[in-house]
């Protein structure tokens, strides 16, 4: 009521400067502020709906209204001094009644600076910036508004801890305090918003439906890829964006109800009539516990650059750029993002098994192993490859006993010499075989270093970003013995973009009837984490919720690995192929395969050069 009959549009920052008149759904989350039993108001959204307006004029309304001491948190110094020059100064200049009562820059001793702004009737607005302690000492505050929280520096307003923490601090003396949280939501997990969203009541505006006139929640999508599923309380639906394949232009909703479409020019009816309901259109979907959270995104909003056809159209051009696909999401969606670009689902994958048996499909044109070491078995995998990526799981072994006895090393030593029936009539050997040494380092690196001939590589798995599959070169042990540090993310993303192929052919895995339910289980239990370090997003990957053991992604990757040695040294996949190919008729297989086999050039594998000694030549005296 205060905005729609006081505040102004400044022409530094509106594209239409005047009078203000609040939007339908803006109705609510005003409200909201000043609401009584809000002690804290959570806002997690998008771009395009006017927020950064709604806390001009929340500040408006305590200035002149309630006059209280007010403070805004925004993520930087710099930032505070801008949101001062671009929205605070000119809202109190082209407000008459701020203007008013406005204490002027210039007047002696009044204290106004471009981060402290006061007025005659007590009232007072403080700027500060989350990266300075500073800012939060010897206050006391009323009104309290953290502004875009997860652009806060990660590392904490100075050595003083958390920014949010500190602000509330300075209301503590104030019954009646007014604690708003804003933002644009980042990734899951970090996200400061959407924690204290998850903690609020969870409102959503729900406007009616143009033909039934019952209320749905407006959602992008049913995939959880674009925002968490929502319950919705008796009489409420979800009503989804769809249009016509290759057709953004013609978006619509679909309502939840009686299944009729609801189009662009229904939507400033379904949001003025969402306004005028008794809870101003938005719905609770947790208890209330004196924290009300509002989410809202652009699909509500009223801005010629928010309609449907172009937020369509802006997820078609974003959808295969994960980076691109991010911004959209918290942007437009008002979301967390969650990187699920490496996850997979072990319960499908079992739904794909094949019972080909313990021998090679005629499309397998080479053999590789992983090998993991564990403190009383070793565990082994043997792949069998095809052209462009495509592999078949051949069998996991699991061979028990002490790793650091002898008689274990005998049984891997006798699996690995062993050659694996080929549907084209023929055996073929093991290849190449990445042994892990990160355990039992001495000992692996020992085993492997008699066998560099039959292509028995010790191997560290070494995280990172940017780390090739393959090195280079070698490097070498304490005892000087040949290991190679495999990159075990770019890795992973490799296995795991595989496992989501949906049809046989180029990159898709194949898996014997013999792999079990643990194995898949093992085999998907990792996924992409974000954390921060230093205000850098760092990808990482960790174990699941709830999964313990990954050996089997583990055995996959060292497989995987040795085939990337194989071609760093010059294997060539599609010779192989041709030679299998010409030395096997219609009626059968010539014997002469399995020699071909035997006879083929060995592997050249880049191992760590020795230093030379620099001679110096010394002079010597007559």
């Amino acid at each position: 009521e205060w905005a729609d009959r006081y505040a102004y549009l400044s022409p530094e920052n509106s594209a239409e400067p005047g009078k203000w008149q609040t939007l339908g759904y803006q109705k609510g989350m005003m409200n909201a502020v000043t609401d009584p039993r809000n002690e804290k108001v959570t806002f997690k959204k998008s771009a395009r709906v006017g927020y950064t307006k709604i806390i001009d004029h929340a500040i408006g309304f305590y200035a002149d209204q309630e006059p209280s001491p007010m403070m805004v948190v925004q993520p930087t110094l710099d930032d505070a001094k801008g949101y001062s020059t671009d929205e605070v100064i000119p809202m109190v200049r082209d407000t008459p009644v701020l203007k008013a009562i406005e204490v002027s820059e210039k007047e002696k001793g009044s204290g106004v600076t471009q981060l402290k702004r006061k007025f005659t009737n007590g009232a007072s607005l403080i700027l500060v910036g989350a990266n300075s302690a500073r800012g939060f000492r010897r206050v006391t505050i009323r009104a309290l508004f953290f502004d875009e929280v997860d652009g806060y520096p990660v590392e904490g307003a100075g050595a003083e801890g958390d920014q949010i923490k500190l602000g509330i601090k300075r209301t503590e003396t104030f019954w009646n305090r007014r604690i708003i949280l804003g933002s644009t939501p980042t990734v899951k997990g970090a996200s400061k918003i959407d924690k204290n969203f998850q903690l609020s009541d969870k409102r959503y505006f729900a406007p009616p439906c143009p033909h039934c006139k019952e209320r749905n929640i407006w959602k992008f999508s049913p995939s959880k890829d674009y925002g968490e599923p929502i319950e919705c309380p008796d009489g409420i639906k979800i009503a989804y964006m769809k249009w016509p394949k290759g057709k953004p232009e013609e978006a619509h909703f679909i309502c939840g109800h009686c299944g009729c479409e609801m189009h662009e020019e229904d939507k400033a009816w379904m949001i003025d009539h969402g306004r005028a309901m008794e809870d101003d259109g938005w719905v609770a979907t947790a208890p209330f516990k004196g924290h009300a959270g509002l989410h809202i995104w652009a699909a509500y909003s009223l801005f010629p650059n928010a309609a449907w056809s172009k937020l369509a159209a802006e997820f078609l051009e974003s959808k295969s750029d994960p980076q691109a696909l991010q911004v959209f999401v918290n942007t437009v969606l008002g979301e967390v993002w969650e990187d699920r670009g490496e996850r997979v689902d072990g319960e499908g994958l079992i739904k794909r098994r094949e019972n080909y048996g313990l021998v090679c499909p005629r499309d397998v044109v080479t053999i590789t192993a992983g090998v993991d070491i564990q403190g009383n078995r070793i565990e082994v995998e043997r792949v069998g490859w095809g052209l462009n990526g495509e592999s078949w799981g051949l069998e996991k072994t699991v061979l028990y006993g002490d790793p650091t006895g002898p008689l274990i090393w005998d049984e891997l030593d006798e699996l690995l010499a062993t050659r694996i029936q080929h549907e084209g009539g023929f055996e073929l050997p093991i290849a190449a075989t990445c042994v892990d040494a990160n355990y039992l380092t001495q000992t692996v690196t020992q085993y492997c270093s008699q066998r560099f001939g039959r292509r028995i590589w010790a191997i560290r798995g070494i995280g990172g970003a940017g780390k090739p599959i393959w090195p280079k070169k070698a490097s070498k042990t304490k005892g000087k013995l040949t290991v190679f540090n495999v990159g075990t993310d770019a890795a992973k993303e490799l296995v795991y973009s595989r496992l989501r192929m949906p049809d046989f052919g180029p990159g898709y895995s194949h898996f014997n009837m013999s792999y079990d339910e643990d194995h898949f289980k093992q085999l998907t239990s990792e996924e992409v984490k974000i954390k921060y370090f230093k205000g850098q997003q760092v990808r990482y990957w960790d174990l699941k919720e709830g999964h313990k053991r990954n050996e089997a992604l583990d055995i996959r990757v060292y497989a995987t690995a040795a085939l990337e040695a194989l071609k760093v040294g010059g294997f060539n996949l599609k010779r192989r192929k041709k030679e299998i190919n010409a030395r096997t008729d219609k009626n059968g297989p010539v014997v002469d395969v399995v020699r071909q086999e035997e006879e083929h050039e060995p592997v050249m594998v880049p191992v760590a050069k020795k230093k030379k000694r620099s001679r110096r030549r010394v002079r010597r005296s007559r």
